[in-house]
């Protein structure tokens, strides 16, 4: 199972990157549900809340290698407790088709552990597909990421 879902992530991917490649809107031209919902996810992500991160997606999501809203929840409840963030990022593209809509952007942060410590700077791009709602909300329902060198410029 965990080769068909590393095969659909692969498969997301590259269907993002071609949508992408061929006809983009910019972060600047983001549109606002999309900059409405990385606010939110930013806040919520920052203020330590995994159930109003999870609220952010689908019941049946996949978020890195955790499928379901309470499964996502659950791990995001684990990091949070013993780790604090502060993350900043936006969209570098994102691309609409027929209530779908595939997005990447990067995200810099800086975790502190809650128990003291040293904290750490990360950098990550991401990838995520979004999903329009029959009540016109848009939800995540899947996303990936991969670790960043410091100096990378992607």
């Amino acid at each position: 199972m965990r080769n068909y879902q590393c095969i659909n992530v692969l498969t997301l991917a590259l269907l993002g990157c071609g949508l992408l490649a061929c006809s983009t809107v910019r972060a600047d031209d983001t549109p606002a549900w999309a900059q409405d919902y990385l606010r939110a996810w930013y806040v919520a992500f920052n203020s330590g809340d995994a159930a109003a991160v999870g609220n952010l997606y689908s019941e049946d999501a996949t978020f890195g290698t955790e499928h379901g809203r309470a499964a996502i929840v659950s791990s995001l409840k684990r990091d949070l407790a013993t780790t604090s963030y502060d993350c900043v990022g936006g969209f570098q593209a994102i691309k609409e088709v027929a209530g779908t809509a595939v997005g990447w952007g990067i995200d810099t942060c800086t975790a502190k552990p809650r128990a003291g410590g040293a904290s750490q700077k990360t950098r990550e791009l991401w990838l995520m597909v979004f999903e329009r709602q029959p009540d016109g909300r848009w939800l995540g329902i899947r996303e990936t990421w991969e670790d960043l060198p410091a100096n990378a410029n992607p």
